[in-house]
């Protein structure tokens, strides 16, 4: 009998090496695939991570319980068995669970003593919501998962899960860019942990200029020459097929002086991405728990990002002066002169920039997660295709499982992409705690930052990631600065303190708090800069005003939070909060005895299409797109030459 099954072990290791071994024994024995983790290959994401998405693509979990309740990684409630389970529970992925028999002796090293409630409790929620069955030996719990997964089978006829979409988006390695002009290749994961993929298109569509050329030479006198206008059709795609496949393809002078071949976007990073970090301070303020329709969600209007701006090169290497001018390096400008590398032999990605016509790394590229970072924080979600739509509601550790369970319910044979729509509300003090976190790994290294600000913050899933740093030593002078950003001290050219990086986690904090910043103003002459502005206003000592009406928030508390962000945002660096390592322990304290109230609300809004990955699974995924130009007509003139508009769809059937 043979079973086209995915079945997904789930238990602890240690105690259950020999009941593991006999449940793939079983599984194989059906001729099912056992997706057991001795069999996994090296990831570069955590465990957990790995187990949860690998439960997500599978048709059924064999869950086994013995006397250990099993890892609890740091920041979550349940061990990742727990874990596990509660993932295929809410992505309505079957359960078949066996519990060894507690009269069976143990071994005493076995068994876990420091969370005997934990593991009750999970025995308990399994028997409430599933049939469990008891095993005493490897060889019954064989038989028993044997008879189990035949009984599934025959119950649910059921193999591989339903296609999500007929027309899923097939997805391609990124050496295929070699050899095809259009192409979706994998990148990482979106914010929300979703696939991400991006859609490369350097094809042109000849049609509207054929179809011009057409019209010019019919005749109706003469009979058109459709045979001649065909073949110089083909020809004329089958030469330009080769060059369409090498455009963007570049050498990339990696930092330790190697090549490597890659497909470079024609999209700067700040055209493909944006910071998820500004997103989250901007947001407005709700009370707790206000999530609103996600359909009908009007935020108010976003202040302009301090982080928008550029970063100003202040000081020449050359001036002369007593202090040191730190050397100054390629500067940042936010991602609008970097762009995104795909590294064609092993997908790996990179932010890379040009020197005169050479593209060079500038680092690994790293995407973001929100998930990671606020799991607690709570999201309502509405999707829709034009045809159907849907709600779903839960929090940000589940959200994947949740939008997995959804996209189950998706009509395989309506539109190819769905609408979603998700109003996630943050807690306020998880997104403190976050800024906690930034100012542990300033007070971790030996370095000033020296260019700190939201956009340069990458909240990975491994932590946050602080990036394009000037690397200063106290006591130097800083050899640029970001208007709106950077302490006083830089933009006047003096020497730099672990208090300059203070100065930027304060305007975050401000924004955290909904605040704004009011008072004094002045104004101090500079060395001109690239743009040739020489003159900008800093703030003296500046005056935090937080809305009393935006939230219920004593006045008291909302004084020593407001009272702090102003001893961060002090012009003197000398009576500024001295240090990252201050600022964290002081705002942890501050939440300690004067907890934040309400939540940041933040609005997402894509386009999710249903894709074969590369490992042949679907998944709702994140897509964005690097168009190339396509022949101009003359309705639509082109300004410049070199950007026309992109083709349509690739995807879209006639």
């Amino acid at each position: 009998m043979d079973f086209n099954l995915r079945v997904f072990i789930s238990s602890t290791t240690v105690d259950l090496v020999d009941y593991r071994q006999a449940a793939d024994r079983a599984i194989r024995a059906l001729g099912a695939t056992s997706d057991d983790m001795v069999l996994w290959s090296a990831d570069e994401r955590d465990g957990s991570t790995v187990s949860l998405d690998r439960v997500r693509q599978c048709d059924v979990v064999i869950l086994i319980v013995a006397h250990r309740y099993g890892y609890v990684p740091d920041g979550v409630d349940y061990s990742i068995t727990e874990q596990e389970y509660r993932t295929a529970q809410a992505g309505g992925i079957p359960v078949l669970a066996f519990l060894l028999d507690e009269t069976v002796p143990w071994p005493p090293k076995f068994i876990e003593r420091d969370r005997p409630a934990d593991l009750t409790r999970f025995r308990q929620a399994i028997e409430k919501h599933v049939t469990r069955q008891l095993f005493r030996s490897p060889d019954e719990l064989s038989r028993l998962i044997t008879q189990a997964l035949v009984a599934f089978a025959a119950r649910t006829k059921v193999g591989r899960p339903q296609r999500l979409s007929e027309r899923a988006i097939a997805v391609a390695a990124p050496i295929q860019l070699k050899s095809v002009p259009d192409a979706v290749v994998p990148l990482g994961h979106a914010e929300d942990d979703s696939p991400l993929l991006l859609r490369v298109t350097r094809s042109i569509d000849f049609t509207p200029l054929l179809d011009r050329l057409a019209q010019a030479i019919s005749r109706p006198a003469a009979e058109f020459p459709s045979a001649l206008f065909k073949t110089f059709q083909q020809s004329l795609q089958q030469n330009t097929r080769a060059a369409w496949s090498s455009e963007r393809l570049k050498l990339v002078t990696m930092r330790d002086g190697s090549e490597r071949q890659m497909y470079v976007t024609s999209a700067t990073l700040s055209d493909l991405f944006r910071p998820l970090l500004s997103l989250l301070l901007s947001t407005p303020v709700s009370p707790d728990g206000d999530l609103g329709h996600p359909m009908h969600t009007r935020p108010r209007a976003r202040r302009k990002d301090p982080g928008d701006q550029a970063t100003a090169v202040a000081y020449p290497a050359n001036h002369d002066t007593s202090t040191p001018v730190a050397p100054a390096a390629l500067q940042s400008v936010g991602g609008r002169n970097r762009f995104l590398g795909v590294a064609l032999d092993d997908g790996g990605i990179f932010s890379v920039g040009y020197e005169g016509a050479q593209c060079v790394e500038w680092r690994p590229f790293v995407c973001e997660s929100l998930p990671s970072h606020v799991p607690q924080g709570r999201f309502r979600a509405h999707w829709s295709n034009g045809t159907v739509d849907g709600t779903f509601d839960g929090v940000l550790a589940e959200y994947q499982a949740n939008l997995d369970r959804e996209a189950r319910r998706f009509p395989t044979t309506h539109s190819c992409s769905f609408r979603l729509n998700v109003v996630v509300s943050l807690p306020r003090s998880s997104l403190a705690e976050l800024l906690a976190k930034i100012a542990d790994q300033l007070a971790h290294t030996t370095f000033i930052h020296g260019d700190l600000k939201a956009g340069n913050v990458i909240l990975a899933r491994k932590g946050p990631l602080l990036i394009d740093a000037f690397d200063l030593r106290e006591g130097v002078r800083s050899p640029g600065w970001s208007p709106n950003w950077s302490a006083p001290e830089q933009v006047l050219g003096l020497p730099v303190t672990p208090a300059a990086d203070v100065y930027p986690l304060g305007v975050m904090l401000v924004q955290l708090l909904d605040g704004e910043m009011l008072g004094e103003v002045r104004k101090f002459r500079t060395l001109p800069t690239p743009d040739g502005r020489d003159e900008f206003s800093v703030f003296y000592d500046p005056y935090v005003y937080v809305e009393r009406s935006d939230v219920e928030w004593a006045d008291r508390s909302r004084s020593k939070w407001v009272a702090f962000a102003r001893s961060c945002l002090r012009f003197d660096p000398e009576k500024r909060c001295q240090s990252p390592a201050a600022f964290s322990d002081q705002i942890r304290s501050l939440l300690h005895d004067e907890p934040l109230p309400a939540s940041k609300r933040l609005v997402l809004v894509r386009d999710a299409w249903p894709a074969t990955l590369v490992d042949g699974t679907d998944r709702l995924a994140t897509i964005i797109d690097d168009m190339s130009p396509s022949i101009p007509t003359d309705s639509e003139p082109p300004s410049d030459p070199t950007r026309l508009l992109g083709p349509s769809d690739p995807f879209q059937t006639p």
